[in-house]
Parts: C-alpha cells; sequence; structure tokens
C-alpha cells in the first residue's frame, strides 16, 4: 500500500485495521507493505506508537517507486493512497488508487480481492 504521510489519522486508521487483521492476511501468505515518502527513523516510530509490529515500511524518500505504480500525487511531494495486489509471480493482480480516502472496508475488500484472484 502507497500512503501520504506516517501518523495522519486516516493512514494510521488504515494501518491499525491491517494489524487489527493480520491473521486473515498470514493465513492467505500475504505480506503487508507501506511505502511512502518518510524516513527510516520515521517509520520506526510510527511501528512502535502503535504497535505495527506485522508489517513492513518502505522508504521511497524521492518517490521513484511510487511513480512506476502511478502512485505519485500530481503535485504534491507524497504518494497517493493506492492499493496493490502483486501475486508470486510479481504481477499485479489488484490496483486500487483512492487518492487520500480509505475504502469503507479495507479489510474485507481486499480480502475479497485476494480470495478472488487466488481461485
Amino acid at each position: 500500500a502507497f500512503y501520504p504521510k506516517d501518523d495522519t489519522k486516516l493512514w494510521t486508521q488504515q494501518f491499525v485495521e491491517f494489524q487489527q487483521n493480520i491473521a486473515a492476511y498470514e493465513e492467505r501468505k500475504i505480506k503487508i507493505l507501506g511505502l511512502s515518502r518518510d524516513s527510516a527513523e520515521s517509520h520506526r516510530k510510527f511501528i512502535a506508537k502503535h504497535s505495527l509490529n506485522n508489517m513492513t515500511l518502505l522508504v521511497d524518500e524521492k518517490g521513484k517507486v511510487a511513480k512506476m505504480y502511478d502512485a505519485d500525487h500530481w503535485i504534491l511531494p507524497l504518494s497517493k493512497r493506492v492499493y496493490v495486489i502483486i501475486d508470486p509471480q510479481i504481477n499485479i493482480i489488484y490496483k486500487k488508487d483512492t487518492g487520500f480516502g480509505l475504502p469503507p472496508d479495507q479489510t474485507k475488500t481486499l480480502i475479497n480481492e485476494i480470495d478472488r484472484q487466488i481461485k
């Protein structure tokens, strides 16, 4: 998941929900990765503050990875909130750009899409 910034209201809500439902992802062998332009130190503090121990946050300070996935904001130096599900063969099987918002039921939406794709 690409996201704009550590420790913002919506992103915190989004990652806390990932953490609360981590078993549903793990039983499908899904690894949660988050990418933003924040530094590694910012990520460490964010993980510690919210006990986000079952996920990995990656640094994309210049937005190069976000640009590759069309997740870079067109004017602001931030990533948009974009969900990407990649299969073991490194094919994108799901991509959803939610701008700066969240889907109404993130876990249900993503798990349904994962289940649909892996059957």
